[in-house]
């Protein structure tokens, strides 16, 4: 999985493997069954960004 993470005005890209990306989905919370891979990954970044990509919890 690839993770976008803000910092001030740049964005990186964070290369997870698949251990690393289950960590992600239980420390976010999320739930769901019977997703597939790329649904998880758009549901991990879509909590990422609103918990933390966020341009007031940046500055």
């Amino acid at each position: 999985m690839k993770l976008k993470i803000r910092y001030d005005e740049t964005v990186q890209t964070l290369d997870l493997d698949e251990k690393a990306t289950e960590q992600l989905w239980g420390s976010l919370s999320l739930e769901g069954e019977g997703l597939s891979d790329s649904e998880r990954e758009q549901k991990i970044q879509e909590a990422f960004d609103f918990q933390y990509n966020r341009p007031e919890y940046n500055s």
